[in-house]
């Protein structure tokens, strides 16, 4: 479903840092491709699986974009509920980052300087709130559990 073009437009307000990538091609497809409560946190570009993409991350997806003459919109994306860890190197210009997933290592090559420092501490944050969520919910669960069964005692 699309997304209105103006929730699009006022993301984008929100990731001013990452205007560099505004004028690309694919950008315009944005609308069509984010779903409806779905929050955009960053933009970059970079090469995955041999080519060259624009890279969207957001609060559910890393999306690589690709706006070919041929195929058209190629789209590829790594869920965050599946991201397990996250590593990155940096270089005097460029950066690459090393996504671990439920699935395997995913490996994002020649991500400007500028951007890989910020999108690493994006997706690192979500990972730790996600977890942290994991461990609260896990932690209430077993203490319910405990309540439950001194209940059953008495």
């Amino acid at each position: 479903m699309a997304v209105n073009q103006k929730i699009i437009d006022n993301q984008l307000d929100k990731i001013d840092e990452f205007k560099k990538w505004f004028g690309t091609k694919e950008i315009g497809y944005l609308s069509e491709v984010m779903k409806k409560d779905e929050e955009l946190l960053a933009i970059t570009g970079g090469d995955y699986k041999g080519k060259n993409w624009i890279i969207i991350v957001s609060d559910l997806r890393v999306i690589f974009l690709k706006k070919t003459m041929l195929f058209g919109l190629k789209k590829l994306y790594i869920p965050m509920k599946k991201v397990v860890k996250i590593n990155h190197k940096v270089g005097s210009s460029v950066g690459n980052l090393e996504i671990e997933t439920e699935d395997g290592i995913e490996q994002i090559k020649n991500i400007r300087k500028k951007d890989i420092i910020k999108i690493y501490h994006i997706i690192q944050e979500f990972v730790e709130r996600r977890d942290n969520r994991a461990k609260n919910k896990d932690k209430m669960s077993k203490d319910a559990l405990s309540k439950l069964g001194n209940m059953i005692k008495k």
